[in-house]
């Protein structure tokens, strides 16, 4: 029509179109291509906590500082030498002990302690009028192998100190008469105990126990005899009270002690910008 104006196009408008057409998809592109390299983020300290559970507490440290009143009965069975061509089977077969300790926990597994104990042996077959008595006395370091369980074991390992006391009549086989009554005395090297406790309330338990006590004499009423070796060693089996009278005075809380919180892992900083 002769009244319509004809189009008019500017060739500046057009290329500076299609500049930013051509400009528009490389970008979209590498944002899209950033994203889906980018991948999902690290887990935080809540997700961590929820997939492994949380820290266990550490139990309450019941042991340092408290006293500890033990009451021990045993069945006794000696072995070794008690004079040169003597042993002490030939005078004693078997017999009881009482006695007791008192120790002091000195961390969350050690207690040191001292002990004693007094026992009667019959006399054996063969020595019908053999009646002997022993004491003992030593120091030891009990490490304790649980902390605030209700079965405690135990292993003891002490040195003492060592009497014996025999008397037998006169009309004894010549084995025995060789053996001079009187007292023996010796040291303990080495006592080497093993038990476990059980404890049905706080600050009293009890279990069985079996220990070993070896050493030698070292002095004995014979004088005159001094050669030869008097190594001994008594086997005991029996059971053990405890009491913890700071337990009874101070129970342990009943809420443990929270462990230290793990720590926070950083979460990973995306900072690589896509060039276009």
């Amino acid at each position: 029509m002769s009244g319509d104006k004809p189009r008019v196009r500017c060739p500046r408008l057009s290329a500076l179109g299609a500049s930013l057409v051509a400009l528009g998809w490389p970008a979209g592109s590498a944002l899209a291509q950033g994203a889906a390299q980018q991948g999902p983020s690290l887990p935080g300290a809540d997700e961590i906590e929820e997939r492994e559970g949380r820290p266990k507490p550490y139990a309450e440290d019941v042991r340092t500082g408290h006293v500890y009143i033990d009451a021990v009965s045993s069945a006794v069975f000696p072995v070794g030498s008690l004079a040169p061509g003597s042993s002490l089977t030939d005078v004693a077969s078997f017999g009881v002990a009482v006695g007791g300790s008192l120790g002091v926990g000195v961390s969350r597994h050690l207690e040191l302690d001292a002990r004693g104990a007094w026992g009667l042996l019959t006399g054996p077959n063969a020595c019908e009028s053999c009646e002997s008595t022993f004491a003992t006395a030593g120091l030891g370091l009990t490490a304790h192998l649980t902390v605030g369980a209700s079965i405690d074991p135990w292993v003891r390992l002490g040195v003492g100190y060592r009497m014996f006391e025999l008397e037998h009549g006169e009309d004894e086989s010549s084995r025995v008469l060789q053996t001079s009554n009187g007292s023996y005395h010796g040291v303990d090297l080495a006592q080497l105990g093993l038990g476990a406790d059980f404890y049905p309330v706080p600050g009293f338990g009890f279990g069985p126990w079996l220990e070993v006590d070896m050493g030698t004499f070292v002095a004995w009423p014979d004088e005159a005899t001094t050669q030869g070796t008097r190594i001994y060693a008594f086997f005991m089996v029996g059971l053990e009270l405890e009491l913890d009278p700071v337990m009874w005075a101070s129970p342990p809380s009943s809420t443990p002690a929270p462990a230290p919180a793990p720590a926070t892992p950083a979460r990973a900083a995306w900072t690589e910008i896509p060039r276009f």
